[in-house]
């Protein structure tokens, strides 16, 4: 078994199959998911339809369709909760079962893998670069006696990917292109750039830190920063749009003044972490969503958390009720 680290668009390889992370229905409307049922068309989003619900740590094989490999993995994958949900193990089974799966298909012989957890899932890159290292190369171990061909491609999708990989990686892909590490472990990653350049060009551009070039078009670290993800006020206005609900019904339930509301609509204002969560209520958000709302203005659920774990536990069993949970809170903190 080889493992090669590739930038592509994993929707748009000629591979035997592709591993597509999605929802325990097997159907998204954004990241990966989205795309690759954009290209599969009607004929894989019914077979979809009429797989049914598929447990996270499961995976089920269809074919592809539209795409231009032959078959599709489809594997439930956890979000991102700050780490405190048993997530990196979740993450690690994810891996092992869809590997797993393609292995044992006697039709797939290369299969591309994005670094799972990462994107829309709110995984920190490199904590989920480690986890796709780690569990790639312990399957690798696992099937290191056999004699069948098997070639993974761990795939990033973007330029900004590769970039932040070089950032926050910098010293783990210099140990796994290192010589003397290659020549230890010969079926370590190979690091390739659809520029083709060769893994030394490449492995001088990864030692790069903060480098001019990537901050090229850009006055300062701030101005970049801002393009990382939609605004929150956007975030926001798109769950009230979806609520089908008047703003100040929102945030009328919220418990927030109209200036107070107004104040959110600023690019940088800093909004208060439980006042999102006061937002997600009044909109009636499912986890999902709420993690989504909160990611937008920088935050994460943690499960060290008294109030987080108060209110994530009223959202999951749909219990709105603004007044009951913040009187839970006080009870148990003593603060608002």
């Amino acid at each position: 078994m080889e493992i090669h680290l590739v930038r592509n668009d994993i929707t748009k390889m000629a591979v035997d199959a592709i591993l597509n992370p999605t929802n325990t229905y097997l159907y998204g409307d954004s990241g990966i998911d989205g795309l690759v049922h954009r290209a599969g068309g009607t004929r894989l989003d019914d077979l979809c339809r009429s797989i049914g619900r598929v447990p996270i740590g499961e995976a089920v094989i269809t074919d592809a369709f539209g795409l231009p490999c032959k078959k599709i993995v489809h594997a439930p994958t956890v979000r991102w909760r700050g780490g405190y949900s048993g997530e990196e193990i979740l993450l690690r089974k994810i891996y092992e079962t869809a590997l797993q799966r393609a292995y044992d298909d006697p039709e797939i012989h290369t299969f591309a893998v994005p670094i799972l957890g990462s994107g829309n899932y709110r995984c920190p890159m490199n904590v989920a670069f480690r986890i796709a290292d780690e569990s790639l190369k312990q399957f690798q171990n696992k099937v290191r006696r056999d004699h069948r061909y098997f070639l993974v491609y761990l795939v990033l999708y973007s330029k900004s990917s590769m970039k932040t990989l070089r950032d926050t990686l910098r010293m783990m892909i210099d140990e796994l292109i290192d010589d003397s590490y290659a020549e230890e472990h010969p079926n370590s990653f190979k690091v390739v750039d659809e520029s083709n350049r060769s893994a030394d060009d490449l492995y001088q551009a990864l030692l790069k830190s903060r480098s001019e070039e990537f901050m090229k078009g850009y006055n300062t670290l701030d101005e970049k920063l801002n393009l990382q993800g939609a605004p929150f006020s956007s975030v926001l206005k798109k769950y009230i749009d979806n609520s089908g609900r008047k703003p100040s019904e929102i945030y009328s339930e919220a418990q927030i003044t109209k200036s107070h509301f107004s104040k959110m609509k600023k690019e940088n204002y800093n909004i208060q972490k439980k006042t999102v969560l006061d937002l997600a209520v009044a909109l009636h958000l499912d986890i999902d969503n709420t993690d989504d709302l909160l990611a937008a203005a920088g935050y994460v659920l943690t499960d060290n958390n008294v109030r987080d774990i108060i209110y994530a536990y009223h959202i999951r069993h749909g219990l709105y009720d603004l007044d009951r949970i913040r009187d839970e809170v006080y009870e148990r903190t003593g603060t608002v």
